[in-house]
């Protein structure tokens, strides 16, 4: 039999990829995006232990099947180790020196399994980038350091442009050491030649006021102009003083002259807000970046039209940012649940973008089960999000048979309103649904649904189990606590009358319709 293949997906833009960003990218021709923006999928404060193989209490992680997709990289294990001996012995690959070296310094940790992961994905970005694009590079403190070594040698250090600071203040302070409030962004180019666009920040021009009280009609006394760099003046003034011959003085009227905008020149310092949880804006993911940062980066490295590539692109800002400034985008994530809410929560009005690596029918559905890369656990994962308010587990093994979990916005009485989800790609037995029953009877759970690939045959078990779960009152309706949905049916356009649900993010109600489109 022939083993499953591995999806390949062609290069087109204004377009949402599910997978893996190394496998995507290869699929691609060379300097084909003009900017990508990267936010790398780790978060310091939860996984920095998993990054040096520890768990919080200090001991080894051994369960490394239990962590979402790609957390798993992270662990040092065979795979890791192999990977690191074949980027050693490779001499044309871009980062050999630092992984060699690295690999001196971090022998056997996740943080070098870590390290190796960027290491491929940054060469195939480098590659796909144009000879005049841009590369931000978002990260922190913990392995910024390991990060920059690396885009040092894939990129080039001459191509090296900024650190910029992040700066963020929060409302916690640090007992035993300063507080941290800042993150960092690598900005390279691929070659000497790229675009750039100069920013203005938030802060007034402190001149400005000056400038504008010696305004007389059409007229402006100017000689301080002189001092101020990068100035819409300079020109002007290098004009009129050719003309008189001399330095300007104070005395001096120029007609006709611009004011220069009343904002300073952007430094590397951005001091941007983070998101609050009760910002417009959140969307309830604890990493969710504001879109005044991905706004400023994208409109200094691209022009309209551009393509802005934005490969780990999670909840999607940087994606609704490019939409938004008349940049055509390409996000790529390998949980189907990210790709599945950036259409839907930030690109819901916009009518040309299209998902690539979702099913887009039962077979498609079927072959998504069966690939050989993690199916059954993405397919687990994308058939929850096909379920309004409804967000897939974290756990891949483990976890209780729960696939995904959501809440009720009106629970009923003394309960809180948990819904559990379990999906079966393949066969499934009765016992599986009464393993779900009990979480109902129980008391954990307001609401089980059992997710199948074909719609589920009225059986006698069926009946029995729903019979046994009851039912629960929501205003003039009626609900069954136990529910049967499959692909089969909601790629054939049905609906499940779900009660009312609270987004699985931000808890607020839930308005949404389910359908395959």
């Amino acid at each position: 039999m022939t083993p499953p293949r591995k999806l390949t997906l062609d290069f087109r833009p204004n377009t949402l990829y599910h997978g893996d960003c190394m496998d995507i990218l290869k699929g691609w021709d060379d300097g084909c995006v003009d900017l990508i923006y990267l936010d790398p999928p780790f978060n310091s404060d939860a996984d920095y232990n998993i990054l040096y193989g520890k768990d919080r209490a200090g001991e080894p992680r051994d369960e490394p099947a239990q962590f979402t997709a790609f957390k798993d990289t992270w662990y040092w294990n065979e795979n890791a180790a192999e990977r690191v001996a074949e980027i050693s012995r490779a001499v044309g690959h871009p980062a050999q020196k630092a992984i060699r070296g690295l690999a001196e310094m971090l022998p056997e940790t996740g943080m070098l399994a870590y390290l190796v992961y960027m290491a491929d994905r940054l060469a195939e970005m480098r590659r796909v980038l144009k000879d005049n694009g841009s590369i931000y590079l978002h990260c922190n403190s913990t392995a910024s350091h390991y990060l920059k070594t690396i885009m040092d040698c894939i990129f080039g250090g001459k191509n090296f442009r900024n650190e910029i600071m992040w700066h963020h203040p929060k409302i916690g302070v640090a007992k035993n050491k300063f507080t941290a409030n800042t993150d960092t962004l690598f900005f390279y180019t691929k070659t000497d030649e790229y675009r750039f666009d100069v920013q203005y920040g938030d802060e007034p021009n402190e001149l400005y006021n000056r400038w504008k009280s010696k305004l007389r009609g059409n007229a402006l006394y100017f000689a301080e102009a002189k001092n101020i760099k990068d100035s819409p003046a300079q020109s002007k003034i290098r004009v009129r003083e050719k003309e008189l011959g001399r330095e300007l003085r104070d005395s001096d009227i120029v007609v006709d002259f611009s004011l220069p905008e009343n904002h300073k020149v952007m430094d590397n310092v951005w001091k941007i807000s983070f998101l609050k949880g009760n910002s417009k804006e959140s969307l309830g993911y604890p990493t969710q970046k504001p879109k005044k940062l991905l706004k400023r980066v994208i409109k200094a490295s691209s022009n309209k039209g551009d393509i802005v590539l934005d490969p780990f692109c999670g909840c999607g800002t940087t994606l609704e940012a490019a939409y938004k400034l008349d940049r055509k985008l390409i996000g790529i994530d390998i949980s189907p649940y990210a790709i599945t809410r950036v259409c839907h929560d930030r690109l819901k009005n916009a009518e040309d973008i299209s998902i690539q690596g979702l099913p887009t029918d039962i077979n498609g559905a079927r072959e998504m089960a069966e690939r050989a890369d993690r199916g059954r656990f993405m397919f687990e994962q994308w058939a929850v999000t096909t379920l309004p308010g409804f967000e897939p587990n974290d756990k891949q093994t483990g976890d209780g048979g729960i696939d995904g979990r959501g809440g009720l916005l009106y629970p009923p009485e003394g309960e809180k309103g948990l819904c559990v989800v379990q999906v079966k790609s393949g066969n499934f037995s009765p016992d599986h649904m009464r393993a779900l029953l009990s979480k109902v009877t129980g008391g954990s759970a307001s609401l089980v649904i059992f997710v199948t690939m074909e719609k589920m045959r009225d059986t006698q078990t069926a009946r029995k189990c729903v019979a046994e779960a009851g039912r629960f009152q929501e205003g003039a309706k009626t609900f069954n606590r136990m529910m049967f949905w499959s692909i089969e049916e909601y790629f054939a356009g049905e609906k499940l009358q779900l009660p009312a649900m609270a987004h699985p993010r931000t808890g607020k109600m839930l308005q949404e319709v389910m359908s395959p489109d």
